[in-house]
């Protein structure tokens, strides 16, 4: 729950988050900024902590927490599990959400 799932899907397929992640490989760096957001190195935003996300982990940025990619999962807009109030916000049928390794920089 720390992440927003459907943040990115409900970006306009020419967003630079979509790239990011479709490109994204295994053990990529990424960071979260002070704002809440997930970038990449490119600085591409790829997704949004969720309201209980920014609480556990903005005050952990500030120790120089890293992230790694470890995989990019695919969203589909019709999954039947998505409630329709969550779905008709969506911008495109599909995009990825990532599960990634969080680190203390050394």
């Amino acid at each position: 729950d720390a992440i927003w799932l459907d943040w990115l899907g409900r970006q306009g397929g020419t967003h630079p988050g979509h790239d990011a992640l479709r490109q994204a490989e295994y053990g990529d760096p990424f960071e979260i900024r002070h704002d809440g957001a997930i970038v990449d190195a490119d600085g591409r935003e790829a997704a949004l902590l969720s309201k209980a996300g920014r609480e556990i982990w903005i005050p952990r940025v500030k120790r120089q927490l890293k992230l790694r990619l470890i995989a990019a999962v695919r969203e589909l807009a019709d999954a039947s599990s998505r409630p329709p109030e969550y779905a008709e916000k969506l911008q495109v049928d599909e995009w990825f959400t990532a599960v990634w390794e969080a680190r203390w920089r050394a």
